[in-house]
């Protein structure tokens, strides 16, 4: 493979990464403001995604500051998804059992 051919293909994976973590963060934020299941689903088959982005643009460019930009901005998505899991755990488990104890449901 020439010069040309590998540059192209470098720029392709880092391509590649950038849309993989923007669909990540687009994936976390409609999961925050409607949290179904098929949105967290998505999100985590997004983070599945750019994650395997990672690794290949690790493999192909190396440490490169792109690339680790792009990883923080990922595991910044990531921990806004598991915060928005563990509220989801809370919402369906705790809330309902409180509110039984006040009145707002009948038991």
């Amino acid at each position: 493979m020439d010069h040309v051919q590998s540059s192209w293909k470098e720029d392709t994976v880092l391509g590649q990464l950038h849309n993989s973590v923007d669909n990540v963060t687009f994936a976390v934020g409609e999961a925050l403001t409607n949290p179904t299941d098929r949105a967290i689903q998505n999100v985590e088959d997004m983070i599945e995604r750019a994650n395997r982005s990672v690794k290949m643009a690790l493999e192909s460019r190396g440490e490169l500051e792109p690339i680790s930009q792009l990883q923080e901005q990922l595991r910044q998505s990531v921990e806004k998804f598991n915060t928005l899991q563990q509220l989801a755990r809370i919402n369906t488990t705790t809330l309902p059992q409180l509110f039984y104890g006040v009145g707002f449901f009948e038991d």
